[in-house]
């Protein structure tokens, strides 16, 4: 998958989520992280001693997390 593959998705789950919040008179409150820097992702490679899989270096291009999804 390719960080353009990943922004749709996070799109298509975001827009659900706003959707179904609408419906129930709820707040969407999980937002994903923006994208982790070509740095940020090397930093953490080298601190891990790792080489990330392509398909997370994508993810973490397309956004650096997501707190509170389920």
């Amino acid at each position: 998958m390719t960080t353009t593959d990943y922004a749709a998705i996070i799109e298509e789950v975001l827009t659900v989520e706003r959707e179904e919040a609408k419906r129930q008179g709820d707040e969407v409150d999980s937002e994903p992280r923006v994208a982790a820097s070509a740095e940020a992702i090397a930093g953490a490679e080298k601190a891990l001693e790792r080489t990330f899989l392509p398909a997370y270096r994508a993810f973490l291009e397309a956004c650096d997390g997501w707190e509170h999804f389920a």
